[in-house]
């Protein structure tokens, strides 16, 4: 996970650039606004990072067995779910949210959020297959879409320190 490490030390250099050679300059920008940007911007994009590799995952297992293999839609996206969620969830628990250690708590809302999304990623890329849109489009707009869900659901949820 060395990689999470120098990854976000380039992000809080392009943080510090950015609040000292841009929001510094805006004239009428309170400290609370450029702190919020600035939060803003962290947060997106390390949980950015994280949710592109766990997409790759999901997306390259799900090809892997659905075309490829011809394995049923239900046994691919949920294959390619879980491996990624697994990367997933360790990943924003220690790098992304900072927890500095796994949760029971946080597990515990973070199942919730898996089965909820999982379903929903389900129905939905059922929804896009049979309306005649090719597997490999589908499963992207899937992804999309459930990423813009789990941003927010994490953020205001999962991995919270409350």
């Amino acid at each position: 996970m060395t990689f999470f490490k120098v990854y976000y030390s380039y992000v809080d250099k392009l943080l510090l650039f950015l609040n000292k050679n841009i929001l510094k300059n805006l004239s009428g920008l309170s400290d609370t606004s450029r702190i919020k940007i600035l939060s803003f911007f962290e947060l997106t994009l390390k949980y950015g990072i994280v949710s592109i590799i766990c997409g790759l995952i999901e997306l390259t297992v799900f090809l892997i067995l659905f075309e490829a293999l011809s394995k049923p839609l239900f046994v691919s996206h949920l294959s390619g779910f879980i491996l990624a969620t697994f990367f997933g969830y360790y990943s924003h628990s220690i790098y992304t949210f900072d927890l500095g250690k796994l949760k029971f708590l946080v597990l515990l809302k973070f199942s919730l959020q898996i089965l909820f999304t999982f379903f929903l990623g389900y129905y939905f890329l059922e929804f896009l297959i049979s309306t005649g849109l090719s597997s490999l489009v589908s499963k992207l707009l899937q992804l999309i879409l459930i990423f813009l869900i789990n941003i927010s659901i994490s953020k205001f949820f999962t991995f919270t320190n409350k």
